[in-house]
């Protein structure tokens, strides 16, 4: 059984970290799977994602959260043949078969690819954040519910049979680093507010 999905806290830096240390202690099973089997690049991309679902149908309140932790694996192999492979299994024995897989399509495609030469670039170490006032996930449900029942209850008027609104959050953080030492890693995050019109009963 991998591992779970990394559970959000109201901690941004401690979340961001934990990310960033799981993708750092991965990426090394990778790196080196894919160095100890000849190939010429290897990256990894780990993604950590939060999305919450607020609703309101009439004065009926629900929400869903959903919390998916995953990996993506790029490998080239004699600098002609490309290949991917993922996995949402994300311990070190699955992110190794993961490799593998990416690497047995690399060489299946370096029988038919052309030769590439990848540009020769410094390391690079970043972060980068999406600005933002307040963190959407951290506001309590009970206020995004009070939120939609004002908005939804101004909807009503005769003939309306149903109200409702929706507000959806995400969060993204991402690891990734690459083969021999270039790594970033940044976060980011996006909230949706929906609003669906009144339905009127059909004249």
């Amino acid at each position: 059984m991998g591992r779970k999905a990394l559970k959000p806290t109201e901690d941004w830096e401690a979340d961001v970290n934990s990310t960033k240390d799981l993708g750092e202690q991965l990426a090394k099973v990778c790196l080196e799977t894919a160095s100890r089997d000849n190939a010429t690049y290897a990256d990894i991309r780990l993604v950590n994602t939060v999305i919450e679902t607020v609703s309101m149908i009439n004065e009926n309140p629900a929400s869903e959260e959903s919390n998916d932790l995953g990996a993506g694996i790029r490998v080239l192999y004699q600098n002609t043949g490309w290949g991917f492979a993922s996995t949402d299994e994300v311990d070190p024995e699955n992110i190794r078969e993961t490799t593998r897989k990416a690497l047995s399509l690399a060489r299946g495609a370096a029988k038919i690819g052309s030769r590439l030469t990848l540009a020769k670039e410094p390391t690079h170490v970043a972060s980068w954040e999406s600005p933002r006032k307040k963190d959407s996930l951290t506001v309590p449900t009970e206020t995004k519910f009070e939120v939609l029942k004002d908005a939804t209850s101004r909807m009503k008027a005769e003939g309306v049979v149903a109200r409702r609104g929706q507000m959806s959050q995400r969060r993204d953080l991402r690891a990734y680093r690459e083969d021999p030492s270039n790594s970033t890693r940044w976060r980011a995050t996006n909230s949706l507010m929906r609003w669906i019109f009144p339905e009127k009963l059909q004249s």
